[in-house]
Order: structure tokens, then C-alpha cells, then sequence
């Protein structure tokens, strides 16, 4: 296994509960404490209100953060990777299995899980989505344990450990305990892992505390004064590193969609991803709205002074989306389930990662490739409420 750097330097602390499963492996600690690093820094809940829909949910962006940093990891490895965020589990089978990719149907037994939170043939009240799955071998995709997928392709025993994570405040339940400990088998396949900031933690064992006699200014924590690298490991370097967008790691209450009143939803993104997005999506840093003309058949971009920034046809966006859906398993006819969504990271202009809220407030983490950005954002913003314009 890759070789990380050492946890003594971090702002966290990774435990293992004791009355469950120890990590297999002495490398997955390491791992999984330089992803808490980061995700600690973001706020535990903001609001996000879907334009759509007028729903406001609350979203856990520690939990969130750490997905989506997984998710990177897997998409730049080609999904052979030891570890696996939110894979969706069938507990209609015994042993439960993961869903395979639909729309990678034709890569064979071989493809990787997908990525859709509502994948087809789920039964309601069935999919459970574990924090994390740590695999035996990493060249296999199959994340689960000896079963025959819903194809009824046989496979092997490639599931190491189903891990919780858990930030401080987390839940955890009865229920979701026994699901997971099906999922993984029994109890020595489970691992509960418990995020602990260090400073706080120091500061809540600290019995006396000495006075303080004047104002002092106090010095900007590492998120409000530097931009936070994101340790994501990718096989082919890149010349520009990731970063988590400033508005992860700003204590805000309330988080824009990208899509809707487009200007106000780039708010907190780094000024070089906005740079970035000027130059593939410019009518995202303008206050505007879609236009379709009903004589052409084609969405266009208005600005508030009546120019036209962007224009697709509606074959331009089946065509954009058809390439989007292997990275997401998103059909054409369920996009209207994407009520929110914000640019969480983008690596060196080559993979972006992206939080969403589809339907029932579920949370779904993306990766993909920074060139299909524009158009991921162009159809969810057409197809989740634009204005029908008169026939010319």
C-alpha cells in the first residue's frame, strides 16, 4: 500500500473504538487522519436552500469533505483504489451487495459501483451507504463480500472492512450499527472510527485556565488564514495542487447553489477556480438567467443588461450529459433530482469535486473531469427551472 505522511503533525486525532474491529491495515490510519485534517476545518452544518424547490436542508460538510476527498482518490486511480467512500448496498440480498455502475454496464463485472445514491433496482427503506469500504485488492473493483452481483455475476471476497466515521456530535445508530455489521459481515469486519479535534480536545482537559487581563489579538486559525491543501494522491502529478474552496471552510449559514442566480452561487469559490470558470462557463460570474426559444429549440444565457453569454441546443445538452453519466449514472430523465449543488475542490483544472442534494435531501459527492464542468452545470441549471421565452 502507497505510503502516507505520519499523523503526528495533524490537527487530529483518528481513534479506533475498542469494542469494534481495529483497521486491517497500518496504513489506513495515516490515510484516513490526513483526510480528517482537512474535513475538521469545515463548518459541521450549513443550510442550503434548493431554488427549485424552496426546501432548505442542513448538510454535515465534515462528513461531506472527507467523501468527496475518497471519492477524488478513487476517480484518479480509475476506481482500483483500497478505499471506496459511500458505496450503496442492497440489503434485500443475503449477504447484501453493492450496486454496480448502470451506465458502465458494458465495461463488464469488473466496473466499479455506482455513484448514484437512488440506483436502479433498489428496494425503499433497503440501500444503506457506509462511510467507507476498504478493500482486499485494489485492482478488483468488487466492494463487497463473496456474492453474485444483480447481473448475476459471481465474484470474490474483496471487502476488508465497512468503517463509520464519526466527527464530534455524530450519531450513530442501532439500526444503522446492525446494517453495517450485515453488510460487513460480523463483527470483526466493522470499524468505528472517531474524529477528534486535538486542540479542542487539549482545551477540554485543561482544569484551570490562566486570566486574561487585556485584548489580545488573536491569530487567524489555518482556516480562515491559508488556503488548505487538499492531500489528494493521484498517479500522474499535477502542476497545480487541489484546494478545498474557501466557502467549505468559512463558518457560513447559509451555502448558494451554483446554478441558480448563478453570480451570487460563486460566492467563496478561490478567485483561481473563478478565474478557471470564466474562461470554460463566463455566464456563471454574471446575474442572468436561461432563456429558451421555443422557435429553436435552444437555451441561451441573458445577463441583467439583455447580453447573451452562453448558448445550448437542446442535442448539445444530451450529448454533454451522455458523457457526464458515466461519471455519475445520472440518466437524462432523473437530472430534475438535483435540487443543489456547489464546487467543493478542483485539482489543477483536471478533476472537480462537487456536492450535490438530490431528492429526499440526500447527499450525493462527485468527481469529474474539469472539462465536462460546464456542461454538468448548463444542464442541471436548464433542467432545474428556467424561463420559457416567447417565440421570436
Amino acid at each position: 500500500m502507497a505510503k502516507y505522511q505520519p499523523a503526528g503533525g495533524t490537527m487530529t486525532i483518528v481513534e479506533e473504538r475498542p469494542e469494534y474491529a481495529r483497521l486491517p491495515q497500518p496504513d489506513n490510519k495515516p490515510y484516513l487522519t490526513e483526510k480528517a485534517d482537512v474535513a475538521v476545518l469545515a463548518p459541521k452544518s450549513v443550510g442550503v436552500t434548493s431554488k427549485k424547490t424552496g426546501r432548505t436542508y442542513n448538510l454535515n460538510m465534515r462528513q461531506i469533505t472527507m467523501s468527496n476527498l475518497i471519492r477524488l482518490d478513487e476517480y484518479s486511480h480509475e476506481y482500483k483504489w483500497f478505499y471506496k467512500a459511500e458505496v450503496s448496498f442492497d440489503l434485500t440480498r443475503n449477504p447484501p451487495v453493492p450496486f454496480l455502475s448502470s451506465s458502465l454496464r458494458a465495461d463488464g463485472a469488473n466496473r466499479r459501483h455506482t455513484i448514484n445514491p437512488f440506483p436502479k433496482g433498489l428496494s425503499k427503506g433497503y440501500l444503506r451507504r457506509p462511510d467507507l469500504i476498504i478493500v482486499k485488492d485494489k485492482g478488483t473493483r468488487w466492494p463487497g463480500r463473496a456474492a453474485a452481483d444483480h447481473d448475476g455475476v459471481a465474484h470474490g471476497d474483496n471487502l476488508a472492512r465497512v468503517v463509520e466515521i464519526k466527527f464530534p456530535g455524530d450519531e450513530f445508530g442501532r439500526g444503522q450499527e446492525d446494517a453495517y455489521k450485515r453488510i460487513a459481515g460480523g463483527d470483526d469486519r466493522f470499524t468505528v472510527l472517531d474524529v477528534l479535534d486535538k486542540k479542542k480536545k487539549k482545551e477540554a482537559s485543561e482544569s484551570v485556565k490562566a486570566p486574561v487581563f487585556s485584548p489580545q489579538p488573536q491569530a487567524k486559525s489555518k482556516s480562515q488564514s491559508q488556503r488548505v491543501p487538499a492531500p489528494i494522491y493521484s498517479p500522474v502529478p499535477v502542476s497545480t495542487p487541489g484546494y478545498i474552496q474557501d466557502w467549505g471552510l468559512q463558518l457560513q449559514r447559509e451555502l448558494n447553489e451554483m446554478w441558480a442566480n448563478a453570480k451570487k452561487g460563486m460566492t467563496g469559490l478561490a478567485q483561481d477556480t473563478q478565474a478557471w470558470l470564466a474562461s470554460e462557463a463566463a455566464w456563471l460570474l454574471e446575474s442572468g438567467r436561461w432563456v429558451r426559444d421555443q422557435a429553436s429549440h435552444a437555451w441561451t444565457w441573458v445577463n441583467e443588461q439583455g447580453q447573451v453569454l452562453a448558448r445550448w441546443t437542446e442535442e448539445q445538452l444530451k450529448a454533454a450529459w451522455a458523457k457526464i453519466e458515466r461519471y455519475c449514472d445520472i440518466a437524462w430523465d432523473e437530472i430534475r433530482q438535483i435540487e443543489w449543488g456547489q464546487i467543493l475542490l478542483n485539482v489543477g483544472k483536471v478533476v472537480v469535486g462537487i456536492a450535490l442534494v438530490v431528492s429526499m435531501a440526500v447527499v450525493m459527492v462527485l468527481a469529474l473531469p474539469a472539462e465536462l464542468v460546464a456542461g454538468f452545470l448548463a444542464c442541471v441549471g436548464i433542467l432545474g427551472g428556467a424561463t420559457v421565452a416567447s417565440a421570436a
